[in-house]
C-alpha cells in the first residue's frame, strides 16, 4: 500500500472520530459514566469534545499531507502515530 493510500485512510479515520466525539459527547459520557452527577457528565461531555476537536485537527492536517512521498511521508505517519498516541494517553489518565 503506497504512502498516499495509508494517508487518506488515516485522515478519514481521525475526522470520523473527530466528529463522533465531538457532536456524540453526552451521549459517550453517559455511558461511561452511568452513575455520573450531571455536574460530572458535563465534564466528562466537555472532554470528549476537546478530543473531538484534536482528532479532527489531525485528520484535516493529515487529508493535506496524503500526497506526500519519500521521507516525508515516513515522516508523517512517525508523527501522526506520535500525536495519536498522545491523544490517547489523555483518555487513560
Amino acid at each position: 500500500m503506497n504512502s498516499k493510500t495509508t494517508l487518506m485512510i488515516l485522515s478519514a479515520y481521525n475526522a470520523a472520530v473527530g466528529l463522533l466525539l465531538f457532536f456524540a459527547a453526552a451521549v459517550i459520557a453517559k455511558q461511561a459514566l452511568p452513575l455520573a452527577s450531571d455536574e460530572v457528565l458535563d465534564i466528562a461531555a466537555g472532554n470528549n469534545q476537546s478530543l473531538g476537536v484534536a482528532y479532527l485537527g489531525i485528520g484535516i492536517l493529515t487529508f493535506f499531507i496524503r500526497n506526500a512521498v519519500g521521507d516525508i511521508a515516513r515522516n508523517a505517519q512517525i508523527g501522526w502515530g506520535i500525536a495519536g498516541s498522545l491523544i490517547l494517553l489523555n483518555l487513560v489518565r
